[in-house]
């Protein structure tokens, strides 16, 4: 659907930008566009999609309710809007716009897919198996994908690396593929194999999370240090709410023996996700390093607190020899 507004060659540049990984100069780009096209609903669920895209949820429902108040037979941002409500665990409101999505465009695969999801989590297995089998009409790659991570999932690897590699030798680009193969290469002790598909995912997708997340853990394990650094950095500078990349980055800066550095990136991971556990294991751990016992202690209580059946909380305390457990502790050990 496109209305009087922006040159389609700006809605083309902005959405060059995202796919090129650069999500702030895209915003920018949307925002501009929108002040100055304010009924360009185009450009409004382009900027919408994005904001999903940089998980910034509560401004990318608003903006996406907005173009679908002011274009309800417009199908793709109830699509987006769908997804969005579906990943925020929220099926039953997602419902309604993925079903419009479907019905406004039938061809659609991921709002078939993400409908799917949705059904099954509400618990209607049939409609959402009907919906499952439209996506894969729509999308054989999709089929195979599911196949392959249904043999991953029960261990037969073999099967599911063949599968991964049928869908890259028709799509090369499939960066999920690439990463899933990926990981079955790391598990398999192929570092180097493992490396060469994320960085290829990497260069298809320059802003695909995952992909950076899993190349610093690899990097990390062979204690290369700085460049695990850098994707965990990339991830930050892209998403600088995701938990995962500030708590992996202090863990890296931790096994590097820069110790203050992964205090203070610990706790940053701690101001994004109070509850981590491996951060308040971790911070623990170099606060014990840094002889600041009484903030070790406090940090492995919290970490108690949050996750009291986890065995190493309690055997970190048992280690700092001075510690004692109250007879409460006790008895929940």
């Amino acid at each position: 659907m496109h209305s009087a507004g922006a040159p389609k060659s700006l809605f083309n540049e902005t959405l060059g930008l995202i796919q090129a990984g650069r999500l702030a100069d895209a915003e920018a780009r949307c925002r501009g566009a929108v002040a100055r096209y304010p009924r360009d609903v185009n450009m409004q669920a382009l900027l919408g999609a994005l904001l999903v895209k940089m998980d910034r949820d509560e401004e990318a429902e608003a903006t996406l309710r907005a173009v679908m108040d002011e274009a309800p037979s417009f199908a793709k941002p109830a699509e987006d809007l769908g997804y969005l409500l579906l990943r925020a665990k929220r099926a039953g409101d997602a419902l309604p716009f993925l079903e419009r999505a479907t019905q406004l465009d039938p061809g659609l695969e991921r709002a078939w897919f993400s409908l799917g999801k949705a059904l099954a989590l509400l618990g209607r297995g049939k409609d959402a198996d009907a919906a499952f089998e439209k996506s894969f009409e729509l999308s054989p790659e999709r089929r195979l994908m599911a196949l392959a991570a249904e043999h991953q999932k029960e261990g037969r690897i073999e099967e599911a690396e063949r599968i991964y590699r049928r869908v890259l030798r028709k799509n090369p680009g499939n960066v999920d593929a690439l990463r899933l193969l990926a990981l079955l290469a790391s598990r398999a002790d192929r570092p180097d194999d493992a490396e060469t598909l994320l960085q290829r995912a990497i260069e298809v997708a320059p802003d695909f999370l995952l992909a950076h997340l899993d190349l610093g853990r690899l990097l990390k394990e062979q204690d290369r240090y700085e460049e695990a650094l850098d994707c965990f950095d990339r991830v930050i500078t892209l998403e600088p709410a995701q938990p995962q990349a500030h708590f992996l980055r202090a863990a890296t800066l931790a096994r590097a023996s820069f110790t203050q550095e992964s205090i203070d990136a610990y706790r940053s991971c701690l101001a994004v996700r109070p509850g981590h556990v491996g951060a308040l294991l971790g911070l623990g751990h170099v606060l014990k390093a840094m002889g600041d016992y009484d903030g070790a202690v406090a940090s492995y209580q919290a970490c108690m607190r949050e996750a009291p059946d986890y065995g190493e909380t309690y055997w970190s305390l048992a280690n700092l020899k001075t510690y004692r457990f109250g007879d409460a502790t006790v008895s929940e050990m």
